[in-house]
C-alpha cells in the first residue's frame, strides 16, 4: 500500500515539474523578451502550453541600403544621438533629452514613459520618395505593450492608446483629422498596425493596412512598400496584404517636416519597447528582399 502511495506521489511531483511555467499576460507585455516553454495567464483564462522563442538570424545574408534616404541603426551604445547612416544626403541626426526614460540597450534603444526622439529641424531629403515615385518604410521593432500610456485627460476615447513610432512631421495633427503638418505616420493601436499617409488619421480605422494581430508583442519585422500603384505590408518577411489603396499622397505633400520616433510633439502618442532599425528607402522592396532582411536579422550591415 505505501509503494502506491509513494508511486502516486512521485508521479504527482514528476507532472509538476514538467508542467509549464505560468507567465501573465501582464508581464508577458512588459518582458517580450520571455523565451520557453509557459502558460499564458489573462484573467480567467489560461492557455494550453506555447513555446516563445527567438527566431534564430542570418547576418551574412546582408542587406542592401543603397537607396535609404534615411537610416537608423540604434547601435550608438552612448549619448543621446542616433545618426542617420544613410548614404544619401545630409544627416538627419536624431536627438532625445538626457532626462528622458531612455536606455540603450545590445543593439538597440528602449523608450519608455514619455521619451521622444526627433530631428534638429525640418527635414527634406525624404522627399526623393516623390521624384522617384516609390518608397519602403521598414523597421525593426520589439514592441512592450499595445496599450501606450496616452493621457485620458486630452485626448478624446477614440485617441486612446496610439503610439507613434515613425512619422515625416507631428502625428497629433493627423489623429484629430488635420494633414497640415505630417506627411505620414506609422503607429499602433490595440493590436493594429497603423500607416497613415498625409490626409489620414493615425487611428486604426485608417483603412486596409491595419488588420487584428499584425502588430506583435515581440520582435517584429514591419515592411511598407509602394511600387507607384501598389502598396504592400510585410510582417516578419510574410506579405499580409496588398492592393491599389490611396496612402500614398505624394502631391499634397509637404517639402520639409521633421522627423518624430517614439512620440508625437505633444508626447501624447508614446512607443514602448527597443527599436534596432528605421529605414526609409526611394524605391520599392521585392518580396525576395523583404524576406531576405527579415531572415537576415535586425543587425546585419548594409
Amino acid at each position: 500500500m505505501r509503494l502506491i502511495q509513494y508511486s502516486i506521489i512521485l508521479f504527482v511531483f514528476t507532472l509538476l515539474a514538467q508542467a509549464a511555467p505560468v507567465l501573465f499576460a501582464d508581464d508577458f507585455m512588459r518582458q517580450p523578451g520571455q523565451t520557453g516553454d509557459w502558460h499564458i495567464v489573462s484573467g480567467d483564462y489560461e492557455s494550453d502550453p506555447v513555446s516563445l522563442s527567438l527566431p534564430v538570424f542570418s547576418p551574412a545574408l546582408g542587406r542592401n541600403d543603397t537607396h535609404a534616404v534615411s537610416l537608423y541603426r540604434f547601435t550608438e551604445a552612448v549619448g543621446n544621438v542616433v545618426h542617420d547612416t544613410s548614404p544619401l544626403g545630409n544627416p538627419a541626426d536624431l536627438t532625445f533629452p538626457v532626462k528622458d526614460p531612455v536606455a540603450w540597450v545590445p543593439g538597440g534603444l528602449q523608450l519608455g514613459g514619455y521619451s521622444l526622439l526627433q530631428s534638429a529641424g525640418p527635414v527634406s531629403k525624404l522627399g526623393a520618395i516623390k521624384k522617384a515615385n516609390a518608397a519602403t518604410i521598414e523597421i525593426w521593432s520589439d514592441n512592450f505593450t499595445k496599450y501606450p500610456p496616452t493621457d485620458k485627460n486630452t485626448l478624446s476615447d477614440d485617441e486612446y492608446f496610439i503610439a507613434n513610432l515613425f512619422s515625416w512631421g507631428d502625428p497629433r495633427i493627423a489623429s484629430r483629422g488635420g494633414n497640415s503638418d505630417v506627411n505620414f505616420a506609422i503607429g499602433n493601436q490595440w493590436e493594429m498596425f497603423i500607416f497613415s499617409p498625409r490626409g489620414y488619421r493615425l487611428h486604426a480605422d485608417t483603412g486596409g493596412l491595419t488588420r487584428a494581430r499584425e502588430y506583435c508583442l515581440r520582435l517584429q519585422h514591419t515592411v511598407i512598400t509602394w511600387d507607384g500603384t501598389t502598396t504592400s505590408f510585410y510582417r516578419n518577411g510574410e506579405l499580409v496584404i496588398s492592393g491599389n489603396m490611396p496612402y500614398w499622397q505624394i502631391k499634397t505633400w509637404a517639402n520639409a517636416l521633421p522627423i518624430y520616433v517614439g512620440n508625437s510633439a505633444d508626447r501624447q502618442h508614446p512607443y514602448l519597447g527597443v527599436l534596432h532599425l528605421l529605414a526609409v528607402h526611394d524605391r520599392e522592396m521585392p518580396a525576395i528582399e523583404v524576406r531576405n532582411n527579415y531572415q537576415a536579422g535586425p543587425g546585419a550591415a548594409g
